[in-house]
């Protein structure tokens, strides 16, 4: 009885490889896996070929430009900051007044940011007490479109430096 088994299990095996040899063309192999092959490589070599053509060489990282404000207006002036030699060509003190601009406007730009962080951080904190706690939705705090809450956060610890910070965001 196990040969029995056995054998048809071979006898399957050999009718499905010998109805595949026998049906296909060119002399018994199939050749649609290799000629689907060679078109996916020459495909390749194609765009490859017209990518290189067109910019250099593609593979290469570029540097990478920055893209906010304080940078770009570098550009704009007609000098860049990634060139170390045109500070030099300049007196001392336009150098300094430069820097001096320039870190103005970072810490400006710091500021700014820091502030908007502040608010939504309380707003965020008065806004997970409400929920948590199960308070009606008006007690939320919303954010408008111009960086102002609709009221001042009255279920969070505030002391009076943080009163004074959000009484300009207070609507």
């Amino acid at each position: 009885m196990s040969e029995s088994w056995t054998k048809d299990i071979e006898d399957h095996v050999k009718q499905t490889l010998g109805a595949k040899s026998n049906g296909d063309k060119m002399g018994g192999k199939d050749y649609s896996q290799f000629f689907l092959f060679g078109i996916i490589i020459a495909l390749a070599v194609a765009v490859f070929w017209v990518l290189q053509s067109r910019g250099g060489n593609f593979l290469q990282s570029q540097q990478q430009q920055p893209y906010n404000n304080y940078y770009s207006q570098w550009d704009n002036a007609g000098y860049s900051p990634y060139t170390l030699d045109y500070p030099m060509a300049m007196p001392a003190e336009q150098r300094i007044d430069r820097l001096e601009s320039a870190a103005r406007k970072i810490w400006e730009r710091t500021k700014w940011n820091s502030d908007r962080i502040t608010l939504l951080g309380t707003i965020n904190n008065h806004n997970t007490v409400v929920i948590k706690r199960g308070l009606p939705r008006s007690e939320l705090i919303l954010l408008n479109g111009d960086w102002t809450i609709n009221r001042m956060p009255n279920r969070i610890y505030l002391d009076y430096k943080d009163k004074e910070f959000l009484k300009k965001y207070v609507k």
